[in-house]
């Protein structure tokens, strides 16, 4: 950061280079290939392909979150876990009873210049989340959710919010019940080097009359301030 000083009445400011870091992310190669009889392609409504097509994006859409919130991948991209220096918060107890640990995440992210966009966890964290009860007196007194408590109608959909920030449930196996991520979404990447793309090649699986259809992508994260990415245990496990 360059030197900053107070200035007199038309005085020339001191140039001066700044000091800038580089954060190099290496796109990586994530593809999955199957086989689609040519029966099936052509006798199917809606067409066989595209919805085998679908389903290959969302198996690597997965993939890559399993890979963003876990810690190596081989041949792939280094994920939230294998990140040092991030900021923790250790919440007391085996079971989540209130969001006192997001007001610590938060501060966490502050100390450093950042702020809390979004919280993550697995879908039985989040569950579990949702259970946490607003209480006015004893507990036999309120079955309304703590978790967006403030609009007052449990019978309505309602966006998961934390003081605010969204809360985002992901796929068993991606995050461990029990902890939950506080990310900045200024200070984590996802560089996409080769946008997904759908192929279908009728050649390929020529000796058994199918065609193969395959998806491609390049896709690397980058951290440049681990400081910024907070994670969250439970003391005592999930």
């Amino acid at each position: 950061m360059p030197p900053r000083n107070w200035l007199a009445e038309a005085a020339d400011i001191t140039e001066t280079d700044p000091t800038i870091g580089e954060e190099v992310v290496a796109p990586t190669k994530i593809g999955a290939l199957t086989k689609v009889s040519n029966e099936l392609a052509n006798d199917s409504s809606p067409a066989a392909t595209s919805v085998v097509g679908d389903g290959l994006v969302r198996s690597i859409a997965r993939k890559l979150d399993v890979a963003f919130f876990g810690n190596t991948t081989a041949l792939g991209p280094d994920g939230l876990q294998s990140l040092s220096g991030v900021a923790t918060v250790t919440a007391p107890g085996s079971a989540w009873t209130n969001f006192d640990w997001a007001i610590e995440a938060q501060s966490q992210l502050e100390r450093v210049g950042s702020t809390v966009t979004a919280f993550c966890a697995s879908f039985a964290t989040v569950r579990q989340l949702s259970e946490v009860k607003s209480f006015t007196g004893s507990a036999a007194n309120s079955n309304e959710p703590l978790l967006n408590a403030g609009d007052g109608d449990v019978t309505q959909a309602t966006p998961r919010n934390i003081f605010g920030v969204p809360l985002w449930s992901l796929p068993e196996g991606t995050i461990a019940d029990g902890t939950i991520w506080a990310l900045d979404r200024q200070k984590v990447y996802a560089v996409i080097r080769q946008d997904i793309g759908l192929m279908v090649d009728p050649s390929f699986f020529f000796g058994s009359d199918s065609l193969a259809v395959r998806v491609i992508m390049r896709i690397g994260f980058g951290y440049p301030h681990h400081a910024a990415v907070c994670k969250i245990s439970l003391a005592g496990g999930s």
